[in-house]
């Protein structure tokens, strides 16, 4: 998956995920950039086992940053 071939629709729209957190309480986003990808030469979708693992430590350092800000 490449960020460089990104239509400007879908970059509108990672730009609206950015802002989520001003009109959706309690709400975030972390970036999938770096997540590499099921196939990388289909330029597919789909997150790779380390992807999925990447994002994920994404999500839970999110989720510790919203829940428990004074850690």
């Amino acid at each position: 998956f490449s960020y460089e071939n990104l239509d400007n629709a879908t970059i509108a729209f990672n730009k609206m995920l950015q802002q989520i957190y001003f009109k959706v309480p309690n709400s975030d986003y972390v970036s999938s950039e770096g997540c590499t990808c099921v196939s990388p030469a289909n330029d597919d979708p789909h997150f790779s086992r380390d992807g999925q693992l990447l994002l994920g430590e994404r999500y839970a350092d999110k989720v510790l940053e919203i829940c428990y800000p004074d850690l």
